[in-house]
């Protein structure tokens, strides 16, 4: 069940990093996490629609669909330009990730969204 009244959350990720300057690089750990994140959400705000999209090419989805049967959960995946996020950093990153999940997403385009 979908909570209508609340924006979608966009959860970022990257499981297979470009920039090594980041200190948690191994891809299952970074899994894992992104997992529990959505399993955090979903218990704060059960029927949040949720939005994955990684910049690294993992698809989500066969997992997402494992764990959480029931939630509203879109997957989205691409591969950043890896030359790109290292020379300009994570948070040029992270631009190109929600760039690519406002392009691509599904969620409906007319959600009223907050910054918090």
């Amino acid at each position: 069940m979908m909570t209508p009244t609340l924006p979608p959350v966009l959860l970022t990720s990257c499981i297979y990093i470009s920039d090594y300057a980041v200190k948690l690089t191994e891809p299952t750990e970074r899994i894992n996490y992104t997992l529990e994140s959505i399993e955090k959400w979903l218990g704060i705000v059960p029927g949040v629609q949720l939005v994955v999209c990684d910049s690294s090419g993992f698809d989500f989805t066969p997992l997402v669909k494992e764990r959480f049967p029931h939630a509203q959960i879109e997957c989205l995946c691409f591969v950043a330009d890896k030359n790109l996020v290292k020379y300009h950093g994570k948070g040029y990153g992270e631009g190109e990730i929600i760039r690519h999940a406002l392009q691509e997403s599904m969620v409906d385009s007319n959600s009223k969204c907050t910054t918090v």
